[in-house]
């Protein structure tokens, strides 16, 4: 993969003036976080990041639009990696999308219990698909770095991945750098480019797999070459496979259709290689979904039936449609918001419309128009999916789609802005009005994009100080993977930070709500309880302030039918034998059920004291220095490039098979990084070093001020985000 100081050509560079101008506008966006955090300028958040977020992108889309003499890709690749700092300095300490508590459950039980073999009660798929975590424990166990770090790394090596393959794919169908820059261009306007396709999801890291694997395949397969040059598609195939179920599936369901659509056009000249590809892919992805197949249809067989029966019905009598520019809880979406929204989903649809009508494909060195059916035809459902948004259940299934959809929107895009790209300004303000369109589609309402006060229900917006701090409290005094009952946000809290088991009913057991929904404590109450073997009770009193901005206090079932709580319902527990409090805290309190589920009653210290860093590895400082220094003499080298495609394969692959020996002692990893770092010198200094380095050094010098503002965003970021943790100690398990 191409260092993004890497310039191919020596009369190409990334322009710095740009690139600065985009670091200043993710310093404004900090800034608008670090006002959300205060809660003095809450209001005045949201127009400071959006300002921010048109900075951060429009300069370098400009620079990439503008002149030849740009190296593309490097600049796109900051432009990624300027965006997702965009996201990730909204919550820098601890990831808070509720998604992203779910996935660092699983993260810590590999970790404490060294097996592949957990549950998660919560999204009980995610230990069958664990390829997110594994990558996370690799790079955790070898350098020593705080889990969060390590978090950190795998996501922006999976960001950089993306922007990697799309432009190499759009590049080998269209032999044409300014066509694959406008299609990563148009992609990052993809409505889950901006938020979700940046968080700690497994969705997150396998479609930067997929991307890399069927770019590369189609590149081999284009260009002729051997057998051998199929061996990294699979390897991230294989990553893919394990990473994520549907985005596995389409993966090998694309390279077979690439190879089936080759064989019958008889166009390719190794369909071998590209079989073998397909056969060994297919192989693994049914032996993986075999051992897999009881949780995966028990996870996405409601998911689709009930998007299906909300699609007919959006045709129907009885039709439930979402009020449009609504949320779940009834708050109106802004109107210059709205109008926003509208302009982007629009132009799109035109886009897409033009694109077809200007015939690509008639280019001199584009694929032809055979190639560009499935394309087409993938690219012109994007209308279907806004139509979709409109029924409440299959919104979130179109939104996710949109993640496939925009590849062939992209390329599409890409292949006619020879045609399309003529004013290069205004091509500039239709593609910063097409992203932060689609950022709106995509990524919530606009209070989500920034920290502020608590809204009921609204997901990292529900997470706090009290919140933190009850969890906190679990984890050093509760026995670890209690059974407990919890509303939808802080059950995942206390999944994640408190090491406890939230009681579901996607796991198998039963739904909480009714407990929380009595009006007093009923025989029902005491026979759910004694069912679900609950131990611990959490009750967060602020629940009662209005209904959940994304719709749900608990587990949306069909069983339950939620209605506003109040206090009286919420308070019912106070002073009731059996219910004992051993927390409370200004809002939340922690009610110990031991005696009714007839467990064993509460020891004082009998918890885990299991902290973030408290497992998993420890930095030593020496080695990890030396190691960076060897490690950027390689990349300043050139001997590391194209090599991030191999590292993400051997993250996830190799830290499945290396879970259970992440509870060897640390001094093994840090000899191990050791001679890591060796090898990266011997590599370095072998038969001379390709380029200069001093020039390198030069050259890097020139990034040191957008490096110094993107540093001083992090810590405003950082800071800010420190007052949500005044009075726990999760903050210093994340940096010891």
């Amino acid at each position: 993969m191409t260092n993004p100081l890497e310039q191919t050509d020596p009369n190409e560079y990334v322009d710095i003036r740009t690139l600065t101008l985009s670091a200043l506008g993710l310093l404004i966006s900090s800034i608008g976080y670090a006002a959300g955090r205060s809660g003095n300028y809450s209001h005045v958040a949201v127009e400071i990041f959006f300002v921010g977020l048109v900075l951060s992108f429009s300069p370098l889309c400009y620079s990439v639009l503008r002149g030849r003499k740009v190296a593309k890709l490097p600049t796109l690749k900051w432009l990624g990696a300027i965006l997702f700092l965009s996201v990730f300095f909204l919550n820098p300490i601890l990831p808070e999308g509720f998604d992203e508590l779910l996935h660092q459950t699983t993260l810590w039980q590999i970790s404490y219990f060294h097996t592949l073999n957990v549950s998660n009660s919560l999204l009980p798929i995610s230990p069958n698909y664990p390829g997110l975590e594994s990558a996370t424990l690799f790079i955790r166990s070898f350098t020593g770095l705080p889990f969060n770090a390590s978090i950190f790394l795998v996501l922006l090596f999976a960001r950089l991945l993306l922007i990697d393959g799309i432009f190499r794919f759009v590049n080998c169908v269209t032999s044409n750098e300014t066509m694959s820059a406008v299609a990563v261009l148009a992609y990052i306007g993809s409505p889950q480019f901006y938020s979700f396709n940046a968080g700690y999801s497994y969705e997150t890291l396998a479609i930067a797999l997929a991307a890399q694997s069927v770019s590369l395949a189609v590149c081999a397969a284009r260009r002729g070459l051997a057998k051998k040059a199929y061996f990294l598609p699979l390897l991230l195939t294989m990553a893919t496979i394990v990473t994520h179920h549907i985005v596995g599936f389409v993966t090998v369901g694309a390279l077979l259709f690439l190879y089936l659509y080759l064989l019958i056009a008889k166009r390719s000249q190794s369909p071998r290689g590209l079989g073998v590809l397909v056969f060994l892919s297919a192989v693994f992805l049914a032996l993986w979904t075999s051992i897999s197949f009881h949780q995966l249809y028990t996870y996405l067989q409601p998911i689709f039936s009930s998007a299906l029966r909300s699609l007919g019905s959006l045709f129907g009598h009885n039709a439930s449609q979402r009020e449009l520019f609504h949320g779940a809880s009834g708050i109106a979406t802004p109107l210059p918001e709205e109008i926003i929204m509208l302009l982007a989903a629009g132009l799109w649809c035109l886009l897409i419309a033009y694109s077809i009508y200007s015939r690509p494909w008639r280019q001199d060195g584009v694929i032809s128009k055979k190639y560009f059916i499935p394309i087409v035809a993938i690219a012109v459902l994007f209308p279907f999916t806004l139509v979709a948004r409109l029924a409440p259940l299959t919104a979130e299934v179109a939104g996710r789609s949109t993640t496939f959809v925009f590849f062939a929107i992209a390329v599409l895009v890409g292949a006619a802005s020879l045609k399309l790209v003529k004013n290069k300004l205004l091509a500039c303000i239709g593609m910063t009005l097409l992203f932060v369109g689609s950022m709106m589609l995509g990524s919530g309402p606009d209070w989500s994009y920034v920290t502020g006060p608590y809204i009921v229900g609204g997901d990292n917006r529900s997470i706090g100080q009290p919140s933190m701090d009850a969890a906190t409290w679990a984890s050093e005094n509760l026995p670890i993977t209690s059974h407990i009952a919890a509303d939808r946000d802080n059950g995942a809290l206390m999944a994640a930070v408190g090491h406890l088991r939230p009681v579901t009913a996607i796991s198998g057991s039963l739904n909480v709500a009714p407990l929380y929904y009595s009006k007093s404590i009923t025989s029902s109450d005491i026979s759910l309880i004694l069912k679900a073997k609950i131990r611990f009770l959490v009750i967060d009193t602020r629940l009662e302030r209005g209904a959940p901005a994304f719709g749900n206090y608990f587990e949306p079932t069909s069983s339950v039918k939620e209605a506003t709580l109040t206090k009286k319902e919420l308070s019912k527990f106070q002073g009731v034998p059996g219910f004992e409090l051993i927390y409370h805290n200004r809002y939340i309190s922690i009610y110990d059920l031991s005696s009714i589920s007839g467990l064993p009653t509460l020891n004082e210290n009998s918890g885990t004291t299991l902290t973030i860093g408290d497992y998993g590895g420890g930095i030593s400082w020496g080695t990890f220095i030396l190691f960076a220094a060897a490690l950027i003499m390689a990349l300043l080298a050139g001997k590391l490039k194209d090599k991030l495609a191999y590292l993400m394969s051997l993250f996830v692959l190799g830290g499945m098979l290396l879970v259970p020996a992440f509870g060897l002692p640390k001094i093994i990893f840090q000899v191990a990084l050791a001679i890591t770092t060796f090898g990266l010198y011997v590599v370095t200094v072998r038969g001379g070093i390709e380029v200069e380095i001093s020039k390198k050094l030069r050259l890097a010098v020139r990034f040191l001020v957008p490096a110094l503002i993107i540093a001083v965003s992090a810590v405003i970021s950082i800071v800010s985000a420190l007052t949500m943790f005044s009075t726990s100690s999760w903050h210093f398990g994340l940096f010891g």
